[in-house]
């Protein structure tokens, strides 16, 4: 990822031109977004090893969210794609709704079904049914927000190496 950092001309915060840090954005750049979701999906392992349910969840799609926070803040002088909404919830919706990037692109299906496999998990619906925690189900889960994370990856290192 250093090289990913080289390319947007910044290793540290604040230092890329076109930063923002009043936008929701745009105050972090691309490559912090990734590397911001990267730890989230780290404290989220913690969570699941901890058996916390709800809190792992909450982490994985917020990893993910990230993951496409940092796909959206590719180019610092346009605005959002709104078809993305603002939230990491609403990335996650967008993606899993079959939302299409303004830049054309297409999106896998399998960043499709993770999507849809981190929004539709039963721990985040409140609920008198205990859910029997599993391996297998934690690392679908936890397989769903590495796959959104690798096509943020994929999206940037794309972007870098067009940038030169």
């Amino acid at each position: 990822m250093p090289e990913l950092m080289r390319a947007r001309g910044s290793a540290h915060r604040g230092a890329m031109p076109g930063a923002d840090p009043k936008h929701w954005l745009h105050r972090l750049t691309a490559d912090e977004w990734l590397r911001a979701g990267m730890r989230e999906l780290s404290l989220a392992r913690d969570s699941i090893g901890s058996r916390l349910q709800r809190t792992a969840l909450a982490g994985l799609r917020r990893a993910a969210g990230m993951g496409w926070n940092a796909v959206l803040a590719l180019d610092v002088d346009a605005e959002p794609d709104p078809s993305f909404g603002r939230t990491y919830v609403d990335h996650l919706r967008s993606l899993a709704a079959e939302a299409n990037p303004r830049d054309g692109s297409t999106i896998p299906a399998e960043v499709r079904i993770a999507a849809r496999v981190l929004m539709d998990d039963p721990a985040a619906q409140k609920t008198e049914v205990v859910q029997i925690l599993t391996r297998t189900r934690d690392q679908k889960l936890l397989d769903a927000a590495e796959t959104v994370l690798a096509e943020a990856y994929a999206r940037l290192a794309r972007a870098n190496h067009a940038a030169g």
